[in-house]
């Protein structure tokens, strides 16, 4: 679940139906993902998944998976299920369809933080071990997680693959630019079977920090190996790394882009 409380003055009902506040209320509740927040400094989307709108969403089976999707706990915010078959490899990527966002490098203009772009999500497994998962900002791609390219992300690798030895329950900050040649990762630690756990990256034009639960695992640099000047999108995927069936859960997902 995922709460925005938004500081409004008071403001007539009737004068609140022309500016369309209800409205937009309304919106993030019921469309599956809305860009919203102050677009004059910020162009941001945010989607909480009280229910899943294909149409805010590419989504993509990955080696011909027949991976299930729902919305459960839609009562209490809405969490996204993503079922994974019980096929070693076979699992589901999508992207949302709303806000890629482009890295500017030394052309970035941070806010008083620091910060130009923004990418954060909560997710859960319950089977860390035997899942490969990604999920960040990276550019479009049907199958991320067998050919990488182009992105900034939180990565979790299960056996030998695109070059990387099975990582158990290791996660891993990763940028990389067009090939595994021109890519950096580091650690971010482990973590655990069904708990719940906040995945963040900034970017500031230079650097790339990773953040698990608001506390920074990782910081990426090598302006080399940076996707600048590349559309990149909200990305999630994950597939079964074992002949047993496996769940992910995703509360939401939202990035945000400095105009």
């Amino acid at each position: 679940m995922f709460l925005i409380i938004v500081s409004i003055p008071f403001v007539p009902v009737q004068a609140q139906s022309q500016l369309g506040i209800g409205q937009a209320v309304s919106t993030l509740r019921d469309a599956g993902g809305v860009l919203y927040g102050d677009q004059k400094r910020w162009s941001t989307f945010f989607d909480d998944f009280y229910l899943f709108n294909t149409s805010s969403w590419d989504t993509t089976a990955v080696a011909n998976s027949a991976s299930a999707i729902s919305v459960v706990d839609s009562l209490f915010g809405g969490n996204l299920k993503v079922t994974l078959p019980a096929i070693m490899g076979q699992g589901v990527n999508f992207q949302t369809n709303f806000l890629p966002v482009r890295l500017n490098g030394s052309l970035s203009k941070p806010d008083s933080n620091g910060v130009f772009i923004e990418f954060e999500s909560k997710v859960k497994f319950n089977n860390v071990g035997e899942t490969e998962f990604l999920t960040g900002l990276a550019i479009e791609n049907e199958s991320i997680l067998a050919a990488q390219a182009y992105g900034l992300y939180f990565v979790k690798y299960d056996w030998t693959k695109s070059g990387k030895a099975k990582a158990g329950a290791t996660l891993y900050a990763k940028e990389i630019k067009a090939t595994q040649a021109a890519s950096d990762s580091a650690s971010c630690g482990t973590i655990s079977n069904n708990t719940w756990y906040r995945l963040k990256i900034t970017y500031n034009g230079k650097h790339a920090r990773f953040y698990v639960n608001d506390v920074v695992k990782a910081t990426l640099t090598t302006a080399a190996n940076q996707p600048v000047g590349v559309c990149l999108k909200p990305t999630f995927e994950c597939t079964d790394g074992d002949s047993v069936a496996t769940y992910a859960y995703i509360d939401y997902m939202k990035v945000r882009q400095r105009r």
